[in-house]
Parts: structure tokens; sequence; C-alpha cells
């Protein structure tokens, strides 16, 4: 919820939902609470904007296991190209790419979520969806303290 906070001007711009499905707050998860709300989560949630067409929505929601907690942010925008997913989900670099209002971009925000999940000891996921893309971060769960 904080990371929204962060990033609804811009959501607000392109008259953009965000949409949270299912969350459990009660889960506790190996990160570091820092870059998790303020590079993370944000980053995921202005690519998700960024490609998504202005007056569709976003959601969000968490699926469990007994092992891990993932965060899920799907996006209803134009997706991504095949290579551009197999690149991501290899850890290659991403490179920069206009959104659907021209927004510009570095192509660096999901590549440092990669890195972030991967220092987690998480996994950070691309896939298309029928009419959009979704981001899955993948968290290892810790013990409630």
């Amino acid at each position: 919820r904080e990371a929204l906070v962060q990033v609804h001007d811009r959501a607000e711009e392109k008259h953009i939902e965000v949409q949270i499905e299912s969350i459990d707050e009660n889960i506790f998860i190996l990160a570091d609470e820092k870059t998790l709300h303020n590079n993370v989560i944000p980053n995921v949630l202005i690519n998700a904007i960024k490609f998504s067409k202005p007056q569709s929505k976003i959601y969000i929601k968490t699926d469990l296991t007994s092992e891990h907690a993932e965060l899920w942010i799907q996006d209803t925008g134009s997706g991504f190209a095949e290579s551009e997913i197999a690149k991501f989900n290899q850890g290659s670099e991403q490179k920069s790419t206009m959104g659907t209002a021209g927004e510009l971009g570095t192509g660096l925000g999901l590549t440092q979520v990669k890195g972030f999940m991967e220092l987690y000891g998480g996994k950070a996921t691309l896939e298309n969806t029928t009419g959009g893309a979704i981001v899955k971060l993948k968290f290892q769960k810790a013990p409630r303290v």
C-alpha cells in the first residue's frame, strides 16, 4: 500500500484504477523493507502504468504456498514482445520502450527489480496474459517473530 502512494499521481494522470484483489497483510517475507517499498514494488507499478492504456485497470493480488508468497501485479496494457520476456526471465539487460502515452524510461526499472529479488533469495518473472502482462514476485516466507 505504501508503494501505491508513490505512484498515485502517475495512475491518476492516465485515469488508471489500481485494484487490490487479495492481499494477505499478515505474511512475513524475506526482503529489505526499504528497497521493497521504495524500489521494487514502485518500479513494477510504474511499468504497469506506463504500458496500460488510459482509463484501464491494474490488478494486485497475492498467492501463497507453504514455502513462498507471490505478489502479482497485472496490467491491461499491450504486453511485451516474447523476446523481451525471454531476456527478462533470463536476467539479460532490458531496453527502454515508450509507454502508451509516450512515457520515456531508462530500461533500468525491471532490471533493478530482478536484481533485488535475487538478493532477497526470491525471483521475478514476466509473462504476457490475454490483454496485458503480469509481473510475479516470488518471495521466501520468513518465520513470524
